[in-house]
């Protein structure tokens, strides 16, 4: 792996074990401040009732007291009962060593990794993705609101310099990079507060994307010994993204850039290098200049929906079929692109999005259509575009209704991969196969007409 040259610094944060405690304290007293006093029961004897005696305020808080107490002797880790395995350090020892981490550096993160043991809350975490589980409607509706871009426009105002700068080195929006800042950090209020090194380790030996996970843990062990940080002290996401770009470590590793010229590399706390990071990362993702994202469509009565979420076609395709922008002043940008792909993340009740090639570079981002469709759109806004012209179906679905449905649609003989509970595109094209054949909608939405046909 090439190093970049200038070194990172570390977040000024407390300890994960210390801080643990104190929420959980804080919280636990949060709870019972806000409870009603304690009552005794009523005792049923004949003839004779107890009234109602509530307990004194001492011993009440005598029993906060005693409560919040006896948290602080229960480690954090005492949350998991399952601890990493020996053969499983063994292997990211030998793995460590090879990639040239220090052999006291190694020790001190297998210390810190057999104390606190695998995460539950991590694999929770992992397991509870909104971008596979929430609809379009609630997924845009918590994160496009009224404050998030009045703040974002706030942002594009005071770091209208920089913003240019990297447009023009870059080619890359200024509302987008500050969509990305907004949506993955708030800009920079929300950084993650998971030892990266402890999170990157859970998720790989859990299993689910071990050989991902892995090298991002490898990564970050190289990152964390070279920049000094102690092994619990490189704090970011449960999925091990930093700073206020939230990159995953391979991505900080080969794009974060120094901004300011300042010979550090702070992605948490100065602006400069993180947008400048950002902007370098979209350009080395293939990024388009003066190519838009996408943007709102309207269809043609009688359109052939197989035509959705597929292939990548030219724009004079698109408009021999009818297609037109939902906004006037969309037209002549959407126009301007090669090749662009249909989406339709609500089915066909739900706004429709042709999106450009640049909309792949979000992708490699985040890999969820819901993600890039929410940094497309919060840009847009943040120039003043109006919201959608067709509402979102208000629609989610819970993990357990969408292992059902690929294991429902694996029997009848559409595959729809591993039922794993993720609604992606495997599962989608297996729908919308199963809907062209029963004669419905063939959109890959899972609408209640198409789930009273699967008899789910």
């Amino acid at each position: 792996m090439k190093q970049p040259a200038p070194r990172v610094r570390a977040p000024r944060v407390r300890a994960p074990r210390v801080h643990a405690l104190l929420v959980r304290v804080s919280l636990v007293r949060a709870l019972l401040v806000r409870a009603p006093l304690v009552r005794v029961p009523r005792v049923h004897a004949p003839r004779v009732h107890a009234p109602p005696v509530q307990a004194p305020p001492v011993l009440r808080r005598a029993f906060l007291l005693l409560f919040s107490l006896s948290l602080l002797l229960v480690s954090p880790a005492g949350w998991s009962q399952e601890k990493f395995s020996k053969p499983f350090l063994d292997g990211l020892a030998k793995d460590a060593s090879r990639a040239s981490v220090s052999p006291d550096y190694w020790q001190q993160t297998r210390k810190m990794l057999e104390r606190e043991g695998i995460s539950p809350l991590v694999i929770e975490r992992d397991r509870y993705q909104p971008e596979f589980l929430e609809s379009l409607h609630r997924y845009t509706t918590r994160r496009l609101d009224a404050k998030r871009i009045a703040r974002g426009q706030k942002q594009l105002a005071k770091h209208a310099a920089l913003l240019e700068r990297l447009q023009i080195e870059y080619g890359v929006p200024r509302e987008i990079l500050v969509a990305i800042w907004g949506l993955e950090s708030r800009y920079g209020d929300i950084t993650g507060r998971f030892p990266v090194l402890l999170a990157t380790a859970t998720l790989s030996a859990e299993g689910r994307r071990s050989a991902f996970f892995r090298k991002q843990f490898l990564t970050a062990l190289l990152v964390a010994e070279r920049e000094g940080f102690a092994p619990h002290q490189m704090l970011g996401s449960w999925a091990g993204a930093m700073g206020q770009m939230q990159f995953i470590p391979t991505t900080y590793w080969q794009y974060a850039r120094d901004g300011d010229g300042d010979g550090d590399i702070d992605v948490w706390h100065n602006v400069d290098d993180a947008l400048t990071s950002a902007a370098h990362y979209l350009k080395r993702s293939r990024w388009r200049e003066n190519m838009a994202w996408g943007g709102e469509v309207r269809l043609p009565r009688r359109f052939d929906f197989t035509l959705a979420d597929r292939q990548w076609r030219k724009n004079a395709f698109w408009r021999k079929k009818g297609i037109k922008s939902a906004h006037k002043t969309q037209k002549k940008r959407l126009l301007k692109n090669n090749k662009s792909r249909l989406l339709l993340p609500s089915g066909a009740a739900g706004p429709v999005f042709l999106v450009s090639e640049n909309f792949r570079s979000l992708l490699r981002w985040n890999n969820s259509s819901l993600y890039a469709l929410a940094v497309g759109l919060l840009a847009d806004r943040l120039q003043g575009a109006p919201g959608l012209l067709q509402k979102p179906v208000e629609q989610s679905l819970r993990k357990e209704d969408i292992r059902r449905l690929q294991q429902r649609l694996n029997a009848l003989g559409f595959d729809a991969g591993l039922a794993d509970a993720v609604f992606g595109n495997q599962t989608r094209q297996a729908l919308q196969r199963y809907q062209q054949r029963e004669g419905l909608v063939p959109d890959g939405f899972p609408s209640l007409e198409t789930w009273q046909k699967l008899e789910l």
